[in-house]
């Protein structure tokens, strides 16, 4: 069940084009917008479709791996896809923006280890297609950015356009 507008730190979320093909997603904020509506599920973000795709890509790559270097390397890569995809549907279900922003950013590590992981699985030529999911890594990472920056920078924008009619209204002068 979704959090009503009044008590969600966000509003909705929706998707754009931006330059050069890239997919940015674009928070709305419950301070104000007449209509929107907030997020049902993680289901809603595109972040967390994309780090379901990655992981997938993951689980298929790591199937060619064996040996016990290749075992251990496999448990610990999907493990690093796996709680990429967890931690942005635990954070976008806590209904809370500084909550949500945490598990974002253990998100952001979980892939900044896979992406480690899979660079050096690819430097020793131990995955034949690893490269293409680099770009899958790169991807989720662009999107996972623009998704926390976009909740850090909610409050300090609401608070700008509060504020702008104090700002732009002239001040009474001091008579003496």
């Amino acid at each position: 069940m979704p959090l009503p507008a009044s008590d969600s730190a966000y509003a909705g979320f929706s998707a754009m084009s931006a330059p050069r093909g890239a997919h940015i997603l674009t928070v709305h904020l419950a301070f104000g917008i007449p209509g929107m509506k907030p997020i049902d599920s993680h289901k809603d973000l595109a972040v967390w479709h994309k780090s379901i795709a990655l992981a997938s890509r993951v689980y298929a790559l790591t199937r060619e791996l064996s040996g016990p270097d290749g075992a251990d390397l496999r448990t610990r890569m999907r493990n690093a896809a796996l709680a990429i995809a967890s931690h942005i549907a635990e954070g976008a279900s806590r209904g809370n923006r500084s909550e949500f922003l945490k598990l974002l950013q253990l998100a952001r590590g979980a892939l900044s280890e896979l992406e480690t992981q899979m660079t050096i699985a690819v430097q020793q030529e131990s995955l034949p297609d690893g490269a293409a999911s680099l770009d899958c890594i790169a991807d989720v990472r662009t999107s996972l950015n623009a998704l926390m920056s976009r909740l850090a920078a909610g409050p300090l924008e609401a608070h700008a356009r509060a504020c702008v009619p104090f700002a732009a209204a002239p001040r009474p002068s001091a008579s003496r």
